[in-house]
């Protein structure tokens, strides 16, 4: 498997803007060779789950031999509703689920993190994420490290591992012991809107290689697309981080089983 892109967006989520059949074509067009939709379900923000199921499963007919399909969700903080988000996964046959923790006493989008205490902050998200393990019915997390993203456009800095290392290792170690594999999202390494560029995935090498070395071996890659422009973008350097944290396999879904596809890079 050459090129995976495992988190993608469709204008059936609120923040993005490409019609479905315009992402896949986009897909295609940029090599992709697997892909996967993943539009968001935020507990208080339903999208329109029957509708965009629908709609993929008109548009995959079209594309069935050009492109391997999966349709999976980004499920954002499902604690906070678990029979909502449980009854969504029920009704509709997912591949692939995504678990994102987007909320800590509000969106991150909506915080001043120049005057947030940190490791209050820090101490909150990271027990999020042990309430994402209790809900249990995803396959992998997604952007582990995402507050990074909203902290450094402020130019406040942040790497769990080196500043919270034993609930940065405690989240994984679970994790690992309950099954559940760890997204490399690549939007840190494209430029935010006014220009600024964390420059790095997300979460870091140093988490990459940490998770590896406790022993994981669900290992996905996503672009986190908002727009067809994006999807596949800097892929491959997320499974050249792969390889060199030691992976010799990425996963792709299919019915919510897991299956390994041997890292195959080319360089231009």
């Amino acid at each position: 498997m050459k090129l995976v892109d495992y988190h993608v967006h469709t204008d059936y989520s609120s923040d993005a803007i490409s019609p479905m059949q315009k992402v896949i074509e986009a897909a295609i067009l940029n090599n992709v060779e697997a892909l996967a939709i993943t539009d968001h379900f935020e507990v208080g923000d339903m999208y329109d789950v029957d509708g965009a199921y629908a709609t993929y499963n008109v548009i995959k007919e079209l594309y069935n031999d050009k492109i391997d399909l999966s349709y999976g969700v980004e499920i954002g903080d499902p604690y906070r509703d678990p029979v909502l988000a449980a009854d969504v996964l029920d009704k509709i046959p997912f591949d692939f689920v995504l678990a994102s923790c987007h909320y800590c006493d509000g969106p991150y989008w909506t915080r001043n993190f120049k005057t947030t205490n940190k490791d209050e902050f820090m101490q909150h998200y990271f027990d999020n994420l042990n309430l994402i393990l209790d809900f249990g019915n995803f396959d992998c997390f997604a952007h582990l490290d995402l507050p990074k993203r909203y902290m450094s456009s402020v130019g406040v800095s942040l790497d769990i591992l080196s500043e919270y290392p034993e609930q940065t290792e405690q989240v994984l170690m679970r994790a690992i012991a309950e099954g559940k594999g760890l997204e490399v999202n690549t939007s840190g390494l494209r430029p935010y809107t006014n220009g600024d560029m964390m420059g790095e995935t997300m979460p870091n090498m140093n988490v990459i290689e940490l998770y590896k070395k406790l022993g994981g071996t669900i290992v996905t890659v996503g672009s986190d697309s908002h727009n067809k422009n994006d999807v596949g973008k800097n892929c491959v350097d997320a499974l050249d981080c792969l390889k060199k944290a030691g992976f010799d396999e990425v996963a792709t879904f299919k019915g919510r089983k897991c299956k390994f596809e041997t890292i195959e890079i080319e360089y231009e």
